[in-house]
């Protein structure tokens, strides 16, 4: 009967996120919301674990008055979002939570920025990439969740979008010129077909390394 009421509150609006739906089916409690009077027990690691955007990027613009950008991005950010990875893996962590985090760490990341820019600092940036689902799959929660992990790590990301044809894929990756290119698809063989027609199209894709698996 309970699990009725809290797939009804889901498909109601009533639970936000269906934070306390996949909550209850993780085996765990669900965290309650955040309150003034609270707020300031929560940890900058809670509030990404848990894909309070507001609270982490508050919490991340208070960090800075003691820390600098590198270390928190070092010894507080990216633990945060291995464990939150390292619950997907053991089946603990579901993919809304998976995507929430990675959003809740982007708002960090973006109060890092500015204040990297507000000192005159350069933002630390690891290369491009280019991301697409691939021609035949509409679906891209998983893009997504790339995209913006990826993004969170420091990279450029251009997003090509779904159901993406290999003619546009090429385009791009010879205007842009990226660092690799991640292709997705839910089908077994997309990608492998996705290679196939990107190879036949240029050939020296294939040298340069940029569609190894």
């Amino acid at each position: 009967m309970m699990d009725a009421v809290a797939a009804f509150r889901v498909l109601s609006g009533e639970d936000a996120g269906c934070r306390a739906y996949v909550d209850r089916f993780a085996g765990a409690a669900a965290p309650p919301p955040a309150s003034p009077g609270g707020a300031a027990e929560m940890t900058l690691e809670d509030a990404v674990s848990r894909g309070l955007q507001a609270d982490a990027a508050r919490l991340a613009r208070e960090a800075l008055a003691e820390e600098d950008e590198l270390r928190l991005v070092e010894t507080r950010l990216i633990p945060a979002l291995d464990r939150v990875g390292e619950g997907y893996e053991r089946g603990t962590v579901f993919l809304p939570q998976l995507l929430s985090a990675a959003q809740a760490a982007q708002a960090v990341f973006s109060v890092l920025r500015a204040s990297l820019a507000a000192k005159g600092g350069a933002p630390v940036k690891k290369g491009s990439l280019i991301v697409a689902t691939v021609q035949g799959d509409i679906h891209d929660i998983g893009k997504n969740i790339v995209k913006t992990v990826l993004e969170n790590y420091g990279y450029r990301v251009l997003d090509l979008g779904r159901d993406v044809p290999p003619e546009t894929v090429v385009q791009a990756v010879l205007e842009r010129k990226p660092s690799l290119l991640p292709q997705i698809d839910r089908v077994e063989d997309g990608v492998d077909r996705m290679r196939k027609k990107l190879i036949d199209s240029q050939p020296a894709f294939e040298v340069r390394g940029m569609l190894q698996n």
